[in-house]
């Protein structure tokens, strides 16, 4: 979960949904999720066999990827400025 969902969630007070909940893909006014196609894999084969390579899953693991290097670098920023200011 990226820094700017927790903090998001955070101000709404850490609500969580019902008990019974299933997410649909639909939220009034934003445009619908893109589903990924379902592939069978084969759990007998080696799994560097196999290939899960999505354009959707390397554009999500790389806005992660970015996320938690800006959220390193402000920790680190304040840190050095608390280093420094000691």
């Amino acid at each position: 979960m990226s820094a700017k969902a927790v903090e998001e969630w955070a101000t709404e007070g850490f609500l969580l949904s019902e008990k019974d909940f299933a997410y649909k893909g639909k939220v009034p006014g934003v445009r619908p999720l893109k589903l990924l196609p379902y592939k069978s894999l084969n759990l007998n084969e080696p799994w560097e066999n196999s290939v899960i390579a999505h354009e959707l899953k390397t554009k999500g693991i790389r806005g992660l990827v970015e996320d938690y290097q800006n959220t390193l670098q402000k920790i680190a920023s304040h840190w050095f400025r608390a280093v420094r200011n000691s």
